[in-house]
């Protein structure tokens, strides 16, 4: 989900707003969110939650966002426009890949200099 918490100046919370997040699984293993449809989300509960707490944005002293954990996307640098659908650590499509790079020799070996370089 995304939520906004406003905090009181003594750091205490005033007011939570939130919207649950909008998923695609079209297919099994698939976990995208659409980056545009995240932001006007988030532009959404802040609005919201200020509204409802009958603040503006000159009330607001700071700020602070955090990630979706390893989620990922790219995008068009001359336009900072996506390239693709957020791609979310929920996603298991790639799952095979990574198991066959975890039993590989070269992956064994180079856990195991680690082992013996910090034993």
């Amino acid at each position: 989900s995304i939520r906004c918490v406003l905090y009181g100046p003594d750091a205490q919370p005033m007011h939570i707003e939130s919207e649950l997040v909008s998923v695609v699984n079209e297919y099994p293993g698939q976990s995208e969110v659409d980056p545009e449809t995240l932001f006007e989300q988030a532009q959404r509960v802040i609005r919201k939650a200020l509204a409802t707490a009958h603040l503006t944005a000159k009330d607001v002293n700071s700020l602070a966002i955090t990630t979706m954990r390893t989620s990922f996307v790219t995008w068009r640098r001359s336009t900072g426009k996506p390239l693709h659908r957020i791609i979310t650590w929920q996603d298991t499509r790639a799952g095979y890949i990574c198991d066959r790079w975890n039993d590989s020799a070269l992956l064994k070996s180079l856990r195991g200099l680690g082992k013996a370089l910090h034993a």
